[in-house]
């Protein structure tokens, strides 16, 4: 058996089934108001998508790291532009042809594009981060938005219901009480001087006092590997078909 609870709070809307009923893995139990839930998703995808515009990325292209953007393309241009104008500063500085002071202001003005370049590309990668950690949040809300359907986790039968609709639940609240009626296992406690004589594939028959007079057939299918130390007995679990 298991109890279904509620990964994320908030008020239940419905409840898709009540004790006693038989329900297949997968059938939504119970559905928990997903408004607040959805709208975090959309915040989310819409950070994401304004993000992916800084690195001049389309939705979908989020998995190969741009090389540049506009602006690291445009300091990459001012900086061939300074470093031209350094370079035939330095010749024509030699000649007399342009001013020590030109020249000394020429110099200074390179590498503060050499500088402005480098922060750029900083840039980028700051903003690569940025749109790595929003599509975490994209992902744990789109998580989260889904969590508010409560889906059975096997075929079973609900034999406790512990909240009601309209109620407010917190995360991890019990909603539904649900067990796995088939197959059967039956558990069984062998004698030390027995256990020789059980193992895997081992048939066995039982009777049990909710059915008198019928003799039950079932087949070991699991041993404990060792005997209990305060008992000295055999755990062996048979499953009835």
């Amino acid at each position: 058996s298991v109890t279904v609870a509620s990964g994320v709070p908030g008020r239940i809307l419905e409840l898709n089934t009540d004790f006693g009923k038989t329900v297949h893995k997968g059938d939504v139990l119970a559905q928990i108001d997903p408004t607040e839930y959805r709208i975090q998703v959309e915040r989310f995808r819409a950070a994401f998508h304004q993000a992916l515009a800084r690195l001049g990325l389309k939705p979908g292209d989020e998995n190969v790291p741009p090389t540049s953007t506009a602006m690291s393309r445009q300091a990459q241009a001012q900086l061939e532009d300074a470093k031209f104008k350094y370079e035939s500063a330095a010749k024509l500085v030699k000649s007399g042809d342009v001013s020590q002071e030109r020249f000394t202001e020429l110099e200074k003005a390179y590498g503060a594009r050499q500088a402005a370049l480098e922060a750029s590309q900083d840039d980028l990668r700051t903003m690569w981060l940025s749109m790595e950690s929003l599509k975490a949040d994209v992902k744990l809300a789109e998580k989260r938005l889904n969590d508010t359907t409560i889906r059975a986790p096997f075929e079973g039968a609900i034999v406790q219901k512990h909240v009601s609709p309209g109620q407010y639940i917190k995360d991890n609240t019990p909603i539904l009480t649900l067990v796995k009626v088939n197959p059967l296992r039956l558990r069984v406690e062998v004698p030390e001087s027995a256990s020789w004589s059980v193992r895997i594939g081992t048939p066995l028959s039982f009777d049990t006092d909710a059915a008198p007079g019928v003799e039950f057939h079932a087949t070991v299918r699991e041993l404990n590997p060792s005997l209990d130390s305060k008992n000295r007995t055999l755990t062996a679990e048979a499953r009835l078909a």
